[in-house]
């Protein structure tokens, strides 16, 4: 249902997990966005999405983030 929207979801509190694990089940392509060194896709409200490790104090990474954003 959701075939082709990107969602760029920053880890955080649990309401963004939950609604970015219901958009992942309809198909949505889900991107969490996590701090290095932190283990997230073991949780099970993560499946079928994509980590991408970034630290957003380093401008080089904040500047990765800017280009996922259209």
């Amino acid at each position: 249902m959701l075939k082709g929207l990107k969602v760029l979801e920053l880890e955080g509190l649990a309401p963004t997990v939950f609604a970015g694990m219901m958009l992942a089940d309809y198909g949505a392509e889900i991107t969490i966005i996590s701090r290095p060194g932190t283990p997230t896709l073991d949780n099970l409200m993560n499946r079928g999405k994509t980590n991408l490790s970034l630290d957003l104090k380093n401008q080089e990474d904040f500047e990765k983030l800017l280009k996922l954003i259209p």
